[in-house]
């Protein structure tokens, strides 16, 4: 998965992200997390209200450390953006304008 450096860069993203020879990279799971919080409104609201709740529930399995980094990147989404902001981010993303 390619991701704009504008997105990368967001402090509440690079948390989920591993790096590997200065590339960015996701698991397929964190992946299949990423483009489902993008379409669906509701799992988005879920993941931020209880990660693990919404992992669980949506039948994801990602490693302990992608747990710990997904509540890290919640945690600083939720300091860092309205849900308008994030609403409008994930409108963004989904559109390709970003």
């Amino acid at each position: 998965m390619s991701l704009n450096l504008n997105v990368v860069n967001r402090p509440a993203v690079k948390p989920l992200l591993k790096t590997h020879l200065n590339t960015y990279t996701m698991s397929p799971e964190l992946q299949r997390l990423a483009g489902r919080a993008l379409m669906d409104r509701k799992f988005r609201d879920d993941l931020l209200a209880d990660p693990e709740d919404a992992v669980n529930k949506a039948g994801l399995r990602l490693s302990p450390d992608e747990k710990e980094r997904l509540k890290v990147a919640v945690a600083q989404t939720k300091t860092e953006m309205t849900s308008e902001q994030l609403e409008q981010l994930a409108v963004q993303l989904r559109d390709g304008r970003w």
